[in-house]
């Protein structure tokens, strides 16, 4: 899933519209696809309507097969759903997560397994000692970082793990089969699960991506869950396995409309007994508010961890990384960590800037607050940042 909605310009003729919703629609059909609450026209980023062709695309794929799609994160309609990193913000996503994580980084062969994904898919690569890794692949490798550190590299946070908004199933490799490179002793690659939950035909996508990838080494691995089997039961969690050791979300949760977000609360989120979820607050939910219903559900430690790059400092206590299961200390520990350089530091401070003056720019634009997007951007210099919030947290 994006961290952002791109506008993508509409045909004004009609019969070239309808025909493209016909095709889609025979071909979810010819897939043997049926309509549900988690998959209607609105129910997210991906299924909106002047985002169609997302889709389309990835259903042309998955029918053609991956490998004849080798440049397929380079496609625009994919962009617009599925975005990749500029090579100057995979850089620091690499240095971020070799500031939180320098053992994970250091491993020759996390890395060297990592390359795998420069074979399939296409768009920028930033190396590391020689090694070329996709800029966005570092993204993952960074939350892994995080993940390894929030919750001990030594224990079981990665052998049963749920991902809404799955994209092309990077995320499912760092931590599932590269994550195995490093486990202790008893963690092995073979015994970890993985839950696929997003629209079928993109957890179909995934899977080919992650079999195409890994090669060989596909047979080593359990099948892969998919969720959206059943994805409007929303009595009881949906684990196969017992409780899910951890649930992952990177954008895409808070990208969900309000009844989707209500399915996979039910069938994934309060069995998950810790999370990692970055918000973005783009369909009302925010950061605080999902704190607060986990709360409410038992898991009290719920909190939220500013998260570096990517986002602007000020806003990260309504816009930021949820987390759960994670002692106060490792979340302390893992964010300093994101600015423990000069270097992370100094880029950190050219953000804020760039943050400010577009504020500053909205507000005057906006006429102040007299809308509610005004309000936002004439309010940036007040808000809290994580840290700070989690200094008055009443908890």
């Amino acid at each position: 899933m994006a961290n952002r909605e791109t506008t993508v310009n509409m045909s004004l003729i009609v019969p070239r519209r309808v025909l493209a919703f016909a095709v889609l629609a025979l071909l979810q059909l010819g897939l043997g696809y049926t309509r549900t609450s988690a998959t209607a026209d609105g129910s997210s980023v991906a299924t909106r309507p002047k985002n169609h062709g997302y889709r389309d695309v990835v259903q042309r794929i998955i029918k053609d097969g991956i490998e004849k799609w080798p440049n397929f994160r380079t496609i625009a309609a994919y962009n617009h759903v599925v975005t990749q990193l500029s090579p100057e913000l995979g850089q620091h996503m690499l240095e971020t997560a070799t500031a939180v994580d320098g053992a994970l980084v250091a491993s020759d062969a996390f890395v060297r397994a990592a390359t795998d994904h420069a074979r399939l898919g296409g768009g920028p690569v930033v190396p590391l000692r020689g090694m070329r890794v996709p800029t966005t692949l570092w993204r993952y490798i960074r939350v892994y970082a995080d993940l390894r550190n929030l919750f001990g590299a030594e224990s079981d946070f990665d052998t049963n793990v749920a991902e809404v908004g799955v994209g092309y199933g990077a995320q499912c490799d760092v931590v599932q089969r590269l994550g195995a490179m490093l486990a202790p002793s008893g963690a092995s690659a073979h015994t970890r699960m993985y839950t696929l939950c997003d629209l079928p035909e993109v957890e179909e996508l995934a899977e080919q991506y992650l079999r195409a990838i890994r090669g060989s080494s596909a047979t080593d691995l359990p099948a892969l869950g998919k969720l959206n089997s059943n994805p409007n039961s929303t009595n009881s969690c949906a684990s196969t396995s017992g409780n899910y050791s951890l649930f992952i979300s990177n954008y895409a949760f808070s990208e969900l409309n309000s009844d989707v977000q209500q399915i996979y609360w039910d069938q994934v989120i309060r069995c998950s007994r810790r999370g990692y979820v970055t918000m973005n607050a783009f369909n009302g939910i925010s950061s605080l508010e999902f704190v607060a219903k986990l709360r409410a559900s038992g898991k009290h430690d719920a909190t939220v961890m500013d998260s570096y790059p990517g986002q602007c400092r000020a806003q990260n206590v309504n816009t930021a990384v949820v987390v759960w299961g994670a002692t106060a200390d490792r979340v302390d520990s893992v964010e300093k960590a994101a600015l423990s350089t000069p270097g992370l530091q100094r880029r950190q401070a050219q953000m804020e800037q760039r943050c400010i003056q577009f504020h500053r720019r909205a507000c005057a634009t906006s006429k102040g607050r007299k809308s509610p997007g005004g309000k936002t951007a004439c309010d940036y210099g007040a808000r809290m940042t994580a840290r700070q919030w989690r200094d008055h947290d009443p908890r």
